[in-house]
């Protein structure tokens, strides 16, 4: 997602759904996004959660663990497949990291909307039309 084969400011929307978790380098991927959003366009992002409490976020990722290596294993016979779901939510910045890195790279109007109690987000941001 770091080098998008688009023109700059060709796209009024960009969605994305368990993208932002998975880039290596959050910053670079917005400002990537930033660059190919014109101005007052809008970024609609689905993803998982961090939840902030600790107890909370370890029962979430245990329950993730187990549900992702069950499925891995009777959909793949790899319990291993979806492991990188738990693994990349301890990496990922929860849902007020992501919104604060949009605010500070140039998007107004950031929203996070908790949905299933909060264990994931969408972000809604508009780019600023002043960069």
């Amino acid at each position: 997602m770091n080098d998008l084969p688009f023109r700059s400011a060709a796209f009024d929307l960009i969605t994305t759904g368990y993208g932002l978790r998975n880039v290596p380098d959050l910053n670079a991927a917005i400002d990537e996004i930033a660059r190919v959003m014109r101005p007052g366009g809008r970024l609609l992002s689905l993803d998982f959660n961090r939840p902030e409490n600790a107890i909370v976020r370890a029962a979430y990722l245990s329950y993730l663990t187990i549900v992702g290596s069950t499925l891995g294993w009777i959909l793949h016979r790899d319990p291993d497949t979806y492991r990188y779901i738990p693994e990349s939510i301890r990496r990922y910045p929860g849902a007020r990291g992501v919104a604060d890195r949009l605010a500070a790279r140039g998007f107004d109007r950031v929203t996070v909307v908790p949905l299933l109690f909060g264990l994931m987000s969408l972000h809604i941001a508009e780019r600023s039309r002043h960069s």
